[in-house]
């Protein structure tokens, strides 16, 4: 009934933040994905440890698909965030994902998209926001040697529109697949 519909929580996006605030370090690496994400993650998040979105978007304030779009034309615009994952887990570090990045096929090469509109999909921010997670998520997938999930406690059910898993991966190899370790299954 309608009583229901006012227990479920909007987000959990700042049960992410206090979290978090909690475990990530200042040379840990925060990615939040989707980009849009980004806003209401900014809003709670405190912590000296770096963060950003696929693309790194300047304004993270306002979900801005004119400044999204800016990145569509650019070649290779999450180059840099890509570099922060493969430096931080070369260097010790953990990568903290907050939001469920899409797996790429084992031994799939994923591949880049060209400078909007200059592509069968034109300007379908979709498209380019989906390739670009998966670019980050084959990075994580070749080079993590652990990534786990990591719980966060709940009271009542949460929007699916702003339900974020949260992941954390570590560790540095050359040629292996990670080892995944879940811990929460939802």
């Amino acid at each position: 009934g309608a009583t229901a519909a006012v227990d479920v929580r909007q987000t959990n996006v700042d049960l992410i933040a206090a979290r978090l605030q909690q475990l990530a370090q200042p040379g840990d690496f925060i990615l939040v994905d989707q980009w849009y994400n980004g806003t209401t993650f900014g809003r709670y998040f405190t912590g000296k440890t770096p963060w950003n979105t696929l693309p790194p978007l300047a304004d993270k304030t306002l979900q801005r698909l004119d400044q999204f779009k800016e990145y569509m034309v650019q070649p290779g615009p999450t180059d840099p965030v890509e570099r922060q994952i493969a430096d931080t887990l070369r260097s010790g570090n953990r990568v903290w994902v907050a939001g469920g990045l899409p797996i790429p096929k084992k031994g799939a090469q994923v591949v880049d998209l060209p400078p909007a509109p200059n592509s069968r999909f034109g300007w379908d921010h979709d498209v380019y926001s989906y390739v670009w997670a998966l670019q980050a998520a084959s990075i994580l997938q070749e080079r993590a040697d652990q990534v786990a999930r990591i719980e966060l406690p709940l009271d009542n059910a949460v929007n699916k529109c702003e339900n974020l898993p949260l992941w954390v991966a570590q560790g540095w190899r050359e040629n292996k697949p990670a080892s995944a370790v879940v811990t929460d299954r939802r």
